[in-house]
């Protein structure tokens, strides 16, 4: 369940975990491979026609970091569109440091958050066991197990390079979109800003932009009845550059605007302290 509290440090929930965790990153030593353990250089293609040949050894893959959520994200090839990417022709990731405890979740979300739609070269673990459609070795057939949506292919992953960025309204969303944003009507829009304006300065309250987001699906308890969206502009023009749409994984490093969410209850609209 996520829990919801006021903001008062607009634009800087992201950004400030993400350049303390590439400082992080930046300043731990490099992993010692042995020379068996060196990269094997691979394409997304290789390794879906041939699963086997690379199993659980570490490969070095270059794509599109789409379809993120939280803490993992899929590894789509370089051509790739919302027409042509799907479960079967993408991987499945999970970022280096993740694991049960909070600390390793939160550093794989974090790094999840700062790699989304970015084009990357990548190390990361082969695991062929839930690629679509793949028969396993008999062995491997006598273990139980099953393989669920947002499965890990490509597990302990490690951006090696930046290669390109898009932001929200470019990258490919298959999985996990919620529809259009819509312009609030006046009561609502005058709602949102009082809310704002508890948080925020005249001069920042003069800058939002304010969204409508469709709610169906939406894992927040208890229920909303509607959710929102307030974006400002961080680059010098967004003329035709506002979200128009709303899905998990929303936020990007690459995006010309920052946003922060809004939930509305019976009590009026309330900002949230979630990342998106």
């Amino acid at each position: 369940m996520r829990t919801l509290q006021p903001i008062s440090r607009f634009g800087k929930r992201i950004y400030a975990p993400v350049v303390f965790v590439v400082l992080l990153l930046s300043l731990a030593p490099a992993a010692v491979l042995a020379k068996d353990d060196a990269p094997i250089p691979v394409t997304i293609d290789q390794l879906i026609k041939s699963p086997d040949s690379y199993a659980n050894k570490i490969v070095r893959i270059e794509g599109q970091i789409d379809n993120c959520e939280y803490d993992s994200c899929n590894l789509c090839s370089t051509d790739a569109t919302e027409a042509t990417a799907n479960l079967e022709n993408c991987l499945g990731i999970k970022f280096d440091g993740y694991s049960e405890g909070i600390a390793g979740l939160r550093t794989s979300a974090a790094m999840e958050r700062i790699f989304r739609f970015a084009t990357v070269i990548m190390d990361a673990k082969f695991d062929p066991a839930c690629i679509a459609n793949y028969q396993p070795p008999e062995v491997a057939k006598k273990a139980k197990f099953v393989c669920l949506d947002r499965v890990t292919v490509l597990s302990d992953a490690r951006v090696e390079k930046v290669l390109s960025r898009k932001s929200a309204l470019d990258g490919i969303v298959n999985f996990y979109r919620y529809g259009r944003l819509i312009a609030p009507l006046i009561d609502d829009r005058e709602a949102m800003l009082a809310e704002l304006a508890r948080w925020h300065d005249a001069e920042t309250l003069a800058k939002f932009v304010l969204f409508l987001i469709p709610m169906q699906n939406e894992p927040v308890s208890p229920t909303p009845e509607a959710g929102g969206l307030a974006c400002i502009c961080i680059e010098q023009s967004c003329e035709g550059r506002w979200p128009t749409r709303w899905f998990a994984g929303f936020q990007s490093a690459a995006n010309p605007f920052a946003c922060e969410k809004l939930y509305k209850f019976r009590d009026g609209w309330r900002v949230a302290s979630e990342d998106f």
